[in-house]
């Protein structure tokens, strides 16, 4: 909401302020909410594969935006190539603009705000990732970082914890 005061007497409405606090907090976790689920729908469609992409032109419940070329071949091994590529093209297309709405929904959703610039070529940060990002992929990792050490059977910390008891 732009301007508060306007929003809290519009329409003949006064809002208290701690109704205006109430429904400023649930819009910002619908909002968190909405950028996770395009997140997570764009990084499904940009990892698809060209025929697992082609496969979904005939999904009319996904929300995929199709061009008419792309969706139609004539059944050569040759064109249906091509149309696996165009479906695909189509497929990552609709992925950039699932990470946009994500990141349009939550400014501080720092991994779609990567990933999206991983599939736009764009300035990820000189060749490397942000700082942002590392620090939330760390601590959406910390979790079960010891559980995936232990099921790759890693000693190391064991094992030097032992020698400097000796």
């Amino acid at each position: 909401v732009q301007d508060k005061e306007a929003y809290l007497t519009q329409n003949g409405n006064n809002f208290e302020n701690e109704q205006y606090q109430y429904l400023e907090a649930e819009l910002r976790a619908l909002n968190e909410y909405l950028s996770t689920l395009y997140y997570g729908y764009g990084t499904v469609l940009s990892e698809l594969s060209n025929s697992d992409c082609k496969a979904l032109q005939s999904e009319d419940s996904l929300l995929i935006d199709w061009v008419e070329p792309f969706v139609k071949g004539s059944g050569t091994e040759k064109e249906n190539e091509t149309d696996e590529a165009s479906a695909n093209h189509v497929c990552k297309m609709n992925a950039i603009n699932a990470l946009r709405l994500a990141v349009d929904l939550n400014s501080e959703n720092v991994v779609a705000e990567h990933m999206l610039a991983a599939l736009t070529e764009g300035d990820i940060g000189k060749g490397r990732a942000s700082n942002e990002f590392v620090s939330a992929l760390f601590d959406d990792f910390a979790e079960t970082f010891d559980a995936k050490l232990e099921a790759l059977g890693y000693k190391v910390p064991g094992l030097v914890g032992d020698a400097a008891k000796e």
